[in-house]
């Protein structure tokens, strides 16, 4: 990761952050950073994000582990802090578990897990407080969206801390810049992917200088018995010889969600001109859209909608050559088991952001004005041309494209 220096005045503005943050944290947890030599022994880790930004978090996980592989770890978990964010995501996983996805590292990577399902204050302290407290950290750890959080957010996770009984230095707040500077990185070519804000966070706790984009990775603990459901299913579905293309029609947040008509459009000119099988997942919210390609397809694809759980989808991508879809949490799993993604990016981020890991060259996005936008829950434009404007001739060549490179790398670049 290439240095970054940012002109005067950014560089007061990251003055005055880090001054706040420095002393609220020596108000609350009484000093500001832990000895440099310290061996932490029992560490909690906080990471509020759902299936998408849980991914994006792994290789942190991973580094931190190895950083330390004899402390015990707990990570502490919830979808969101904004209740919006929460509703949806409960009503689109449609299951009982709150964050199925913290089942990649636990407990191959953390030794325990603290779900938190309602953030009000009385839950938290009679249900989540005493699983702190008796862990006893004495080190904790943030691990932050992109650029490090806002002012707001990371004072507010001080404050939460402070009430869950941690009494211990937090770290993970020092390397952010605040999203006031998203803007001139992005005129600067220097966009931090969502990766990059929890590794330079675990970097605090034990530094090792620059990170190489080369070594990260993504050990996602998926069972046996799910690797070989995906091996079943592909196979009664007699796909063999064909290039498995899964396609993920849903999203949590709709204004992400390129129309189903395209990507009916795009199906059909993948089963017409090329030697795919085509595999549609998601969640039970979308499993008629699922019904609507596969009918349109004359039944000759798989609707895996609501049929599989996150690690067999996991176990599921991993077999597939492509993975097309809208920006979510299906596309950056593909990416961490190793599927050629083409993701269909909407504008509420900046360009290189948020796609799929070593996948950017494969999204596609549209030029709007009002983007980037940040906005989570709708389009505050109410028109969202961001995706509607993506027409399916341009994603067909990205998917050509990317068919073509895995054949020529698949044959030794011949």
């Amino acid at each position: 990761m290439k240095a970054t220096t940012f002109p005067a005045v950014l560089q007061i503005v990251r003055h005055l952050r880090l001054s706040w943050l420095g002393g609220l944290h020596w108000l609350l947890f009484g000093k500001s950073a832990r000895p440099a030599t310290a061996k932490p022994e029992r560490i909690v880790i906080v990471r509020f994000s759902a299936l998408g930004d849980f991914i994006l978090a792994i290789p942190s996980i991973w580094k931190l582990r190895l950083s330390f592989p004899h402390a015990k770890i707990l990570l502490l978990t919830a979808v969101s802090r904004q209740r919006a964010v929460q509703e949806l995501t409960l009503r689109y996983t449609s299951t009982s578990h709150h964050h199925p996805w913290v089942d990649f590292v636990h407990p191959s990577l953390v030794d325990q897990v603290v779900s938190i399902g309602s953030l009000s204050l009385r839950s938290l302290y009679v249900h989540i407080a005493p699983h702190i407290v008796a862990f006893k950290p004495d080190l904790t750890l943030l691990l932050p969206q992109q650029n490090g959080g806002t002012v707001q957010s990371v004072t507010l996770k001080f404050l939460f801390l402070k009430l869950l009984g941690v009494r211990c230095p937090v770290l993970g707040w020092r390397s952010g810049n605040g999203p006031l500077f998203r803007k001139w990185l992005y005129r600067q070519d220097q966009v931090e992917h969502g990766v990059m804000a929890p590794l330079k966070a675990v970097n605090e706790a034990n530094p090792v200088g620059t990170i190489d984009e080369a070594d990260i990775t993504f050990p996602l603990d998926i069972p046996r018995d799910d690797a070989r459901w995906s091996s079943d299913v592909l196979s009664r579905a007699g796909c063999e010889g064909k290039d498995i293309v899964a396609i993920a029609p849903g999203s949590i947040q709709p204004h992400k969600q390129w129309p189903l008509r395209n990507f009916v459009a795009l199906c059909q000119h993948l089963q017409r001109c090329h030697n795919v099988y085509l595999v549609i997942v998601g969640t039970g919210d979308t499993r008629e859209s699922g019904n609507i390609i596969t009918g349109a397809l004359g039944g000759n694809a798989l609707n895996l909608c609501g049929e599989t759980s996150i690690s067999k989808l996991a176990a599921l991508l991993q077999r597939c050559t492509l993975m097309v879809g809208n920006d979510g949490g299906s596309m950056h799993l593909a990416a961490a088991v190793g599927c050629r993604c083409v993701s269909i990016m909407s504008g509420i981020e900046y360009p290189g952001s948020v796609e799929p890991w070593g996948n950017k060259a494969w999204s596609v996005r549209a030029q709007v004005d009002c983007a980037p936008c940040y906005s989570f829950t709708c389009c505050p434009k109410g028109h969202n041309k961001c995706l509607t404007s993506i027409g399916v001739n341009e994603v067909l060549r990205k998917c050509i494209l990317a068919l073509e490179s895995i054949r020529h790398a698949a044959h030794g670049g011949q």
